[in-house]
């Protein structure tokens, strides 16, 4: 899903995110979820179809889709993109790597 590009915006560059769905240019978790399904989510097979029809707060189901996805905003992503940070520690131990598994199921604090 390459949907973000660098908008001029008076003299300066922007970094901005973009939504380019061929039918609406206006965002939506519903239009979304449509593209989603349509995109066959490899390794995950059937998961995700059974997953989307939970019963279960759609913050939750949005939050556990983006960890298995590993789509979460961490700073190893941040890195993996090309993204300088000053430092890729854990915000909260400040020991490891800000990751996925350390922010959610390693990290002491």
């Amino acid at each position: 899903m390459d949907n973000k590009r660098l908008v001029e915006e008076g003299e300066g560059m922007v970094d901005k995110w973009i939504w380019r769905d061929a039918m609406s240019t206006i965002f939506s978790v519903k239009v979304t979820y449509n593209y989603l399904k349509g995109v066959e989510q490899v390794g995950f097979g059937e998961f995700f179809e059974d997953f989307w029809k939970l019963k279960t707060l759609s913050s939750a189901q949005v939050t556990t889709w983006r960890m298995l996805t590993n789509t979460t905003v961490t700073k190893d992503n941040f890195l993996q993109r090309g993204i300088i940070l000053l430092s890729n520690h854990c915000p909260f131990c400040g020991e490891q790597e800000e990751t996925v598994n350390h922010l959610f199921f390693e990290c002491r604090i």
